[in-house]
C-alpha cells in the first residue's frame, strides 16, 4: 500500500469544506428490527451515479436515504459493504460518521442549555478550569529556507474561551492534521487526540490537556474546524454528571428511536460495519488493513476492536450510525426539535443552532455561514447547487454527509467509506441529481 500524501488529506479536508450542499415512524427499541429501504421517489440519475461508481471500482459502496414531507420517499444501497469479502451493501449497513459526530454532540449540550444550565456566553474555564487564561501562539516573521517560521512567541489570549465559541468554531481550537507549526507538534507531543483513533482513557483527560496548550488564534477571531466538540461533549459530561455515551443514549438516541448508533457497535452488529476504503494512484481502491496508523500525523483507527477500551467517547468524530438513524435526527431538526410525539429541542433553539451565528465574522464560502454545528445557506450560491436558502448541512472524514431543506421539507444522508475521497466525488454528485430530480 503507497502511503497517503499530506496533499491528499488537506484535499479532503478542502472537500469537506466546499461542497456540503454535499420518516416519521414511532420510537422504538434500539433492537427493533430495521424496515426495508423504499423508493417512492424515483431518482434514476442518482441510481445511476452510485451504479456506475461501482462498476468502474471507484467507490465500494454505499447508502442512499431521503424523506420528504414526513416521509421516507427514497432509501437504496449500492455495491458492497465489503468487496474483498464479497458482503452487499445493505440499507442497515452501518457507517462511521466522524464529524457527524459533531452535531449530535452539539445538540446534547443544547438539550442543557434548553434546560438552563449554562449561558452561551459563559467561559468554558467555568466547568473546565483548565481553560483558565488561554495564551495565543504567535508565529515570528523570520522564515527558514522552506518558508515555515523559525520560532514563536505566546501571548495572553484577548478574551477567554466561551461556549459560543465553541459551537461556532471560532474558539482557536485546531487538529493536529492541518500541521500548524509548533502548534501541531504540541499537540502530538501532549497525546492530543482528532478522535479518529482507538485508545484508553477519556475524553476528559484529553480535554484538560487540551485547555493547556496554546491557541490557533485569538477566540472569536476566526472561523476554523477543530476539537470544539470534543470539548463540548465534555462540558455534556460535567453538566450532566453522566458520560457522554449514557447522555446521548437517555436524551437523543432512545427518544429519536435511533437503535443503531454508537461510539462502540456491540458484537452481535459488528458485521454490519461497511469496511473504510482509500483510493490507488489508477483509481481503484484497497481496503485499510484495521490496525492503528500515523498517516502524516492523523492518527487513525479504520476499524475498531470489539475487544479493545471503550471509555473514550469523542463528542466530535467518534460515533458509528446508519442511513436511517441519521435520517431521524435530522428529521427531529426539520420538524423544529419534535419527532413522533417527542421534543428534544425547543423550537427556538433548533432556530439558533441552524441559522448563521457567526454575526459580522467573515466566512469565505459564497453563500454560506455557519451556525452551532452546521454550515447554513443564507444566500443563492452562483453556482451549480439548486438547495434553498435557510438549508443546513455537514459531512464527516470518511464520506458521508447531510443536508436539510426546510423550504422543501426534505432532508437526506449519503453514506459511504472513503477516504481520502479522491476521485469520486459522490455527495457532490447526489446533490446536484436530487434536485435535477425533484425541481420542476
Amino acid at each position: 500500500m503507497k502511503p497517503l500524501t499530506k496533499t491528499a488529506i488537506l484535499l479532503t479536508l478542502m472537500f469537506l469544506l466546499v461542497t456540503q450542499f454535499s420518516c416519521k415512524q414511532q420510537p422504538s427499541s434500539r433492537n427493533k428490527k430495521s424496515p426495508a429501504p423504499v423508493a417512492d421517489v424515483n431518482l434514476p440519475s442518482v441510481d445511476s451515479v452510485f451504479n456506475e461508481s461501482v462498476n468502474t471500482g471507484h467507490v465500494a459502496g454505499g447508502v442512499v436515504m431521503m424523506s420528504q414531507n414526513q416521509k421516507t420517499t427514497y432509501w437504496k444501497s449500492f455495491g458492497y459493504s465489503d468487496k474483498e469479502a464479497g458482503r452487499p451493501m445493505t440499507g442497515d449497513a452501518i457507517f462511521r460518521i466522524t464529524f457527524m459526530t459533531a452535531p449530535i454532540t452539539n445538540t446534547a449540550l443544547m438539550i442543557l442549555y434548553d434546560e438552563g444550565k449554562f449561558s452561551l456566553d459563559d467561559p468554558v474555564s467555568k466547568y473546565i478550569p483548565e481553560f483558565k487564561d488561554p495564551r495565543v501562539l504567535k508565529l515570528s516573521d523570520e522564515l527558514d529556507t522552506n518558508g515555515i517560521p523559525v520560532s514563536y512567541t505566546l501571548e495572553p489570549a484577548t478574551s477567554e474561551i466561551s461556549i459560543r465559541h465553541l459551537l461556532t468554531q471560532t474558539s482557536g481550537l485546531t487538529y493536529t492534521f492541518y500541521n500548524h507549526p509548533f502548534l501541531s507538534d504540541m499537540y502530538r507531543q501532549a497525546g492530543i487526540s482528532n478522535g479518529l483513533d482507538q485508545r484508553q482513557g477519556t475524553v476528559g483527560d484529553m480535554v484538560k490537556k487540551l485547555g493547556k496548550l496554546p491557541l490557533h488564534f485569538n477566540p472569536g477571531e476566526k472561523w476554523h474546524i477543530g476539537l470544539n466538540a470534543d470539548v463540548v461533549g465534555y462540558l455534556v459530561e460535567v453538566l450532566s454528571g453522566q458520560s457522554l455515551e449514557v447522555y446521548l443514549d437517555q436524551h437523543v438516541f432512545q427518544p429519536l428511536g435511533m437503535k443503531d448508533t454508537y461510539f462502540y457497535v456491540p458484537d452481535e452488529k459488528w458485521n454490519r460495519i461497511v469496511s473504510l476504503y482509500r483510493p490507488q494512484e489508477d483509481g481503484s481502491l484497497i481496503k485499510y488493513p484495521p490496525s492503528t496508523q500515523d498517516i502524516h500525523g492523523m492518527i487513525l483507527t479504520p476499524s475498531f476492536d470489539p475487544r479493545g477500551p471503550k471509555t473514550y467517547f469523542s463528542g466530535g468524530a467518534g460515533l458509528y450510525s446508519t442511513a436511517a438513524d441519521y435520517s431521524r435526527f435530522l428529521q427531529m431538526l426539520l420538524n423544529r426539535g419534535e419527532l413522533d410525539g417527542t421534543r428534544v429541542l425547543t423550537s427556538e433553539t433548533v432556530q439558533l443552532m441552524t441559522t448563521n451565528q457567526l454575526g459580522e465574522l467573515v466566512f469565505d464560502m459564497p453563500g454560506l455561514a455557519y451556525g452551532f454545528g452546521f454550515y447554513v445557506q443564507d444566500q443563492p450560491i452562483p453556482v451549480a447547487k439548486a438547495s434553498s436558502i435557510g438549508s443546513y448541512s455537514w459531512s464527516g472524514m470518511f464520506n458521508t454527509s447531510f443536508l436539510v431543506d426546510p423550504a422543501m421539507n426534505m432532508c437526506y444522508v449519503v453514506m459511504c467509506q472513503h477516504f481520502p475521497i479522491g476521485q469520486f466525488e459522490v455527495r457532490e454528485k447526489v446533490d446536484t441529481q436530487i434536485y435535477r430530480n425533484l425541481l420542476p
